[in-house]
């Protein structure tokens, strides 16, 4: 399988899919099946997703066109009215409105389907299974057209809010139809239109997603603020204390369950860098050796301050007066050409880890590690 900065590219669909599907959904573990490629895997998810969204009705945009009429309906065109009465034409032209489902996004979905369904004599042929369910859906699209691919004006796509899952199934079919590029004997091939910044945060919420849809736990990216005191009592410090200046606190996974008499949170914060460690390996000035490499300041500044003012939160919130709290963080960095990492640490009362999630194997080892931490965490392995 083709890889992206050393992560496969099954893996970086695997990791969309948890991502941007919603916990509501209800589908099979996504591992069940063994996806030799790329297209079964996309077609796999296409289908599940266009399935649902038939069941609600395809997306419809208006469509205007221009027609002569006895009797008006819709926008007159004054010019095209002029003309007919010049030619003694007992007509308006007028420019109505019709919904239809013929537009620009349908399009793509159904060229999508039929690039898929394209014989090919490669190793990216589709599994029966999946040609069936794709043929199944094209009766939908019976009154939309096709478009050529090369074609499309992806950055003119405009997606209405009450069709959600649309941009959804548009990434999707992006990625499907320019699928075709993939080289299985190729480790430098870059998704396209997948940058660093889309990395760090489909890091972050294929983690939030996963917890989610497959431990069930009270998972959310939580908003803090600073644990002001009421009454700090006598100021030794002669400023004002204006707040509006005071940075946000924005977690990237909270994750929270009651086990027994506890109240237990860990807040995860998500970093997909080039480097882990702040410090490389360089030598000493007098000594010929070579100085260990530490952990990122700011990180683990950032991670205790977070695990504290949500300790602050909890203990101070009256649902929880007759509840232990239980709070730690985890700063979970994605796996580099660096050393795996698994440290843990308890610092004024709390634990605080560190670790990495090599995102370049099998799913079923990535799951593997995910599903550690969950069910140490919250004993979900445990008659409680």
């Amino acid at each position: 399988m083709s890889t992206d900065k050393g992560i496969q590219i099954r893996n970086i669909f695997y990791m969309m899919t948890y991502a941007l599907l919603e916990k509501k959904w209800d589908y099979a573990k996504l591992d069940a099946e063994d996806f030799d490629n790329v297209r079964n895997l996309l077609a796999s998810l296409i289908t599940r997703i266009l399935n649902r969204q038939i069941k609600q009705g395809l997306y419809r945009q208006y469509r205007e066109y221009q027609e002569d009429m006895t009797s008006p309906r819709g926008r007159i065109d004054v010019t095209g009215s002029i003309r007919l009465r010049v030619h003694q034409q007992r007509k308006l032209s007028v420019c109505p409105e019709d919904l239809s489902e013929n537009n620009l996004s349908n399009r793509i979905i159904k060229t999508t389907i039929k690039e898929l369904l394209r014989e090919n004599k490669d190793r990216y042929n589709l599994k029966e299974k999946y040609r069936s369910s794709l043929k199944r859906l094209l009766p939908c699209f019976m009154q939309v057209d096709y478009i050529n691919p090369s074609n499309i004006p992806w950055s003119t796509i405009q997606i209405d809010r009450n069709y959600r899952d649309y941009g959804i199934l548009l990434r999707l079919c992006r990625f499907a139809l320019e699928s075709k590029i993939l080289s299985e004997n190729s480790d430098e091939y870059r998704l396209p239109h997948i940058t660093a910044n889309d990395e760090n945060e489909l890091f972050e919420k294929f983690i939030l997603g996963y917890y989610q849809i497959e431990h069930h736990l009270n998972a959310k990216v939580t908003e803090m603020e600073w644990p002001f005191d009421p009454d700090p009592g006598e100021r030794l410090l002669p400023y004002d204390q204006d707040k509006k200046y005071m940075p946000y606190m924005r977690t990237d996974i909270t994750l929270s369950k009651e086990v027994g008499d506890e109240l237990r949170c860990i807040i995860i914060d998500a970093k997909y860098y080039t480097r882990i460690m702040a410090d490389p390996a360089h030598p000493q000035k007098d000594k010929k050796v070579l100085k260990k490499g530490k952990f990122r300041s700011p990180n683990l500044y950032q991670i205790f301050t977070y695990v504290k003012t949500m300790e602050a939160k909890l203990v101070r919130d009256e649902e929880n007066r007759n509840k232990k709290i239980r709070v730690a963080g985890l700063l979970m960095y994605a796996q580099t050409k660096e050393k795996p990492i698994s440290e843990s640490y308890s610092i004024c009362g709390n634990e605080i880890g560190v670790t990495t999630l090599d995102l370049a194997r099998e799913f079923k080892e990535i799951r593997k590690d995910l599903d550690k931490v969950a069910n140490q965490f919250f004993n979900v392995n445990k008659n409680l």
